[in-house]
């Protein structure tokens, strides 16, 4: 059983200002350093996850976590592939953005060289909703520990498109739910600044006082 000491009031445990502050500062990142995570750090990050709701609070997310650089070079190059290949319309904005050029090229445009890709995955239909939110868990902690993170939804697309190619270089054979980067951001890649976002769209908030 995780305790926090003596606090039994979860709001004390941080303010909303600086939560709001941390959590309107996550952005994608697509620039990683040649390092790896360490198993300690990628323990903190499950264990998160691990934390996230799930409906009816079933667990069923699995979790896989490729680190080999030539695995990860092989499945975007795969990816790659499939959507040059590909006529459907799906997949035409990436074939005039010039996937073909980068992928000859051998410029990864999937996961952008990132050191990690975290796959999760289950046999549960109800996981295209708890997957995400998990995922979501993950790359916040993932943030406080000076880790960058980047939800990659083509390599989802693709890959449950393609089963074969799928079982075949991730070895998952259930269903994909969510697959995102994990890194050591460029230093380059720092930003001071939140980017702007719209309002939510909302009906009934004039009726609270």
């Amino acid at each position: 059983m995780q305790t926090f000491g003596e606090v039994q009031d979860p709001s004390t445990l941080i303010s909303y200002e600086t939560l709001h502050k941390f959590m309107s500062s996550k952005r994608s990142m697509r620039g990683f350093k040649n390092k790896k995570i360490s198993r300690n750090e990628m323990e903190k990050v499950l264990n998160s996850i691990k934390y996230a709701p799930t409906g009816a609070n079933i667990r069923t997310l699995r979790c896989t976590i490729i680190s080999d650089d030539e695995k990860i070079k092989k499945l975007s190059e795969a990816i790659m592939d499939i959507i040059i290949s590909s006529n459907t319309p799906d997949y035409k904005a990436y074939r005039d953005e010039g996937y073909k050029q980068y992928r000859d090229q051998g410029i990864d445009r999937i996961f952008f060289e990132a050191p990690h890709v975290m796959i999760i995955h289950s046999d549960n239909s109800g996981d295209a909703m708890n997957a995400p939110i998990g995922l979501t868990y993950g790359m916040f902690s993932a943030q406080s520990l000076g880790l960058g993170s980047c939800w990659i939804g083509l390599a989802h697309r693709v890959l449950t498109s393609n089963k074969k190619v799928q079982e075949k270089l991730t070895g998952i054979q259930d269903k994909i739910w969510g697959v995102i980067t994990l890194g050591y951001p460029h230093d380059d890649r720092k930003y001071y600044r939140v980017p702007p976002r719209p309002d939510l769209k909302t009906k009934g908030l004039e009726d609270l006082a």
